[in-house]
């Protein structure tokens, strides 16, 4: 029997039961301003107790029964007064204090802490969310004789690994712990055979196979191991430290390096259970917390018993075959927390044990056979690790029949097998896996090499199965098969890497070619082992690999594999636009296209299929790239917009026969009174027919144009003898009225003005006209706001 003084800190414990979740918890209760003179009063306290207000209107009287003390930590123990079932813990660390207080027969909790503030505060608690309360262990333990006359077998899971979990089963003193307020404990071994200490030993061991941890029952072990690497494991009859516990253990306590705090088994019923619940308590010393599961009416399960044959580690596994690390994949779980990352996390620091066999076929391991065709399972065996983790074999066959078994652990294996056989350039001939967790190839091959590549699978959905997640551990290849020798031609293969229009083609021939030929599909060929090849259209290209060794050649063709879709280069014109004017450039092509003012370099300053310029006063060059599947025209495409000159601007001058000209030719010409266009008005000269603002658009033989100045012309510049109209007007001397021959339809209106250019009667045009309302007087008349004469009225 050993003798050990612990320092725990952070106590769960496993209890199988379900429970009800509690409400809201409260919020942060202030129970002292000052943490220093707070820790003042805890170590000043010793005959009398310590009074906190813990929550609003209710105090307690603190009773510290016991201090431990290790390195520059202190422990303060004891119970509330007046509260049956009670214990408190406070933790004294370099002017930091945290700790808790379990009310257990009220199922109540309160968790002690510092703030950044530096003053302490409570925070009342689900008592679940620290210790499980009020619930009977599993199965009642055998009574121990309190003799030890066992022969431990002295068992090693990996020796020399990082990290060491001890298992401890001929009783153990613990004694300055936070059990029991720091009491002694005097845990007494168990009664198991040296068969049942093996089972218990072979169930955790494969739970931690895949890490760098080495479960052992040799105590020297331990003893070398560091102490923020170890756990000791005690498995006994004992309950002191947590009665009707199945059993217990500190949250970190692995890494937690002060001192050694062992994790307590109490289900010792069987092999099987103490097992599993040795892995679970274990699991907590390394940082894992309860897999339960809630259903939609609130009922929780604290310890989730899994369904068909599979359980989860940390929740209750011993009654199914397969008990495996969880991330709460399955149907309403509570806790999605990565247990393989946690227990190969930093602060543990032991990680995964090194990877035993590669993951591809160019390092694949040769199976071992022997000259009979024999594979043993002894020389050929490995171990998936991690969830990404397969394994690749190799072996060399003549033409026969090959048989090959992989197989796991015989009993409480994690991993369920798949298997793959593969020809000699990796693709796949058959795949294996069956039902259970094992796997077989049986197969008549042709001579030559082929491969095994071996994963962990899961079976099913994570409602009635599991995922490949913790499908990890060991397995052994066994089986019969002709070997064959490495006297083989090539088996030609290879891999192609696209880069726009530039091809990477790698080599993977078995059984050193010695000779190359590749063809493109292109017309062009190479001899290097993995060339380099650039294309200059696009479209998809078969290549063709001819790979030859002085045992023979061998084709391999792979059709279309190389698919070269480059951007076009964009279908565009040139444009012609006059000074200050602005143009959109459109084009058309199968790229997504960017416009740049530089032929190389610079930022896009527009993108898509159209761009309008700004106004331009000089000839300017735009460049357009393409861009398709994240490749880049190799040059841009030029466009040029040609800015021509504008004519210089005539005047407008009037002639002695009131004829409008111009002081400059030009190749066209537009006429516009008060801005409307004057039709067919279309010469350098014009003779205006009425009043108003004129302006001329002169255009050069390039279609650019200016405008002159207005020119007003008024009705005394009106040359109207130069009429073409046949019209004639008089006075009536009898009537008076004014009559007006010649009239027609395109005639719409009739105005008569007064020499100041007023407008002194309007109408619709007649013959007959009443002026009785004219002052005497010289008028003009407009016929179509066109003047046609002048009368006087005496």
């Amino acid at each position: 029997m050993n003798h050990t003084n612990l320092t725990p800190f952070i106590l769960l414990n496993l209890l199988f039961i379900t429970f009800i979740s509690f409400g809201q918890v409260p919020a942060d209760y202030l129970i002292s301003s000052d943490i220093n003179n707070f820790i003042q009063e805890i170590e000043s306290t010793k005959s009398k107790n310590l009074d906190i207000t813990i929550e609003k209107g209710i105090s307690m009287s603190f009773a510290i029964k016991n201090k431990i003390t290790s390195g520059h930590t202190s422990s303060y123990l004891g119970n509330i007064v007046n509260e049956p079932n009670s214990s408190f813990v406070f933790l004294v660390h370099e002017n930091v204090v945290e700790g808790h207080v379990l009310l257990k027969d009220k199922e109540s909790a309160y968790k002690i802490f510092a703030n950044t503030d530096g003053k302490i505060y409570s925070k009342k608690v689900d008592i679940h969310s620290i210790l499980c309360v009020n619930y009977e262990k599993l199965k009642k333990p055998e009574k121990s004789t309190g003799k030890n006359n066992q022969v431990i077998p002295e068992l090693e899971s990996l020796p020399g690994a990082a990290g060491v979990v001890y298992l401890d089963f001929d009783g153990e003193i613990v004694e300055n712990t936070w059990w029991l307020n720091g009491a002694r404990i005097d845990a007494q071994p168990t009664n198991f055979s040296t068969r049942q200490i093996e089972e218990i030993w072979h169930i955790m061991a494969v739970d931690f196979r895949p890490f760098n941890i080495n479960v052992t029952t040799r105590r020297a072990v331990f003893d070398a191991a560091p102490r923020t690497q170890r756990m000791k494991c005690i498995f006994t009859p004992t309950t002191d430290a947590e009665p009707d516990s199945g059993g217990v253990a500190y949250l970190n306590s692995f890494s937690e390096g002060q001192t050694d705090n062992p994790c307590w088994v109490f289900n010792i019923g069987n092999a099987r259970v103490a097992g599993e619940t040795g892995s679970h308590e274990v699991g907590h010393a390394l940082g894992l917390s309860h897999d339960g599961q809630q259903n939609p009416n609130q009922e929780k399960t604290e310890y989730y018993s899994g369904h068909g044959n599979w359980g989860p580690i940390m929740g209750w596994s011993a009654s199914n075959s397969i008990g495996q690390w969880s991330r709460g994949e399955y149907t309403n779980a509570t806790q999605r927390e990565d247990d393989i990352a946690i227990i190969a996390n930093n602060r543990n620091n032991v990680g995964h044990r090194d990877d035993d066999h590669a993951d591809t076929s160019e390092q694949a391991t040769p199976i071992l056979v022997s000259d009979q065709g024999v594979v043993s399972a002894d020389n050929n065996k490995g171990i998936i690790t991690t969830r990404a983790d397969k394994d690749v074999f190799s072996f060399v066959t003549e033409t026969g029949d090959v048989s090959l078994s992989i197989e796991t652990e015989a009993t409480h294996a994690n991993l369920d097998i798949q298997v793959r056989l593969l020809n000699g350039i990796g693709e796949e001939i058959t795949l294996s896996n069956p039902e259970g967790q094992h796997a077989a190839i049986n197969q008549t091959l042709e001579k030559g090499q082929y491969f095994l590549e071996i994963d962990g699978v899961g079976d099913g959905t994570p409602s009635n199965g599991y995922t490949d997640y913790s499908s990890l551990g060991n397995y052994y290849i066994s089986g019969t098969y002709t070997p064959g020798d490495n006297n083989l031609p090539p088996l030609a293969n290879f891999s192609v890497q696209v880069s726009c229009d530039e091809v990477q083609f790698t080599d993977e021939t078995f059984n050193q070619a010695t000779e190359y030929l590749w063809d493109f599909g292109d017309g062009t060929t190479a001899t290097e082992q993995n060339p380099t090849h650039t294309y200059t259209a696009n479209g998809n290209y078969t290549i063709t690999l001819t790979s030859t060794n002085p045992y023979g050649k061998n084709v391999n063709i792979k059709k279309d594999i190389v698919s070269i879709n480059l951007p076009d280069s964009p279908t565009v014109s040139d444009q012609n636009i006059c000074t200050g004017e602005t143009v959109m450039l459109s084009i058309s092509g199968n790229s997504n296209y960017s416009w740049f003012e530089t032929s190389t370099g610079g930022e896009a300053i527009a993108t898509g299929n159209e761009f309008t310029t700004p106004q331009l006063s000089e000839t300017k060059t735009y460049y357009i790239e393409g861009a398709l599947n994240n490749c880049i025209s190799k040059t841009r495409t030029p466009v040029q917009v040609v800015v021509n000159d504008t004519p210089e601007k005539p005047i407008i001058q009037i002639t002695d026969t009131k004829t409008l000209s111009l002081s400059t030719s030009h190749t066209n010409y537009k006429w516009y009174i008060n801005d409307v266009l004057i039709e067919e008005a279309t010469s350098p000269t014009l003779l205006p027919e009425k009043e108003g603002s004129y302006t001329v658009e002169v255009f050069n033989e390039l279609g650019c144009s200016s405008f002159t100045d207005p020119f007003f012309v008024s009705l005394t510049q009106v040359n109207i003898s130069q009429s073409t109209e046949v019209l004639k007007y008089y006075i009536d001397p009898i009537t008076k009225e004014l009559i007006v021959e010649g009239l027609t339809q395109k005639d719409r209106s009739l105005t008569i003005v007064d020499l100041k250019g007023i407008i002194v009667q309007e109408m619709d045009p007649v013959r007959e006209i009443n002026i009785d309302v004219l002052s005497s007087g010289l008028y003009i008349l407009l016929i179509n706001n066109k003047a046609k004469g002048k009368f006087a009225k005496l």
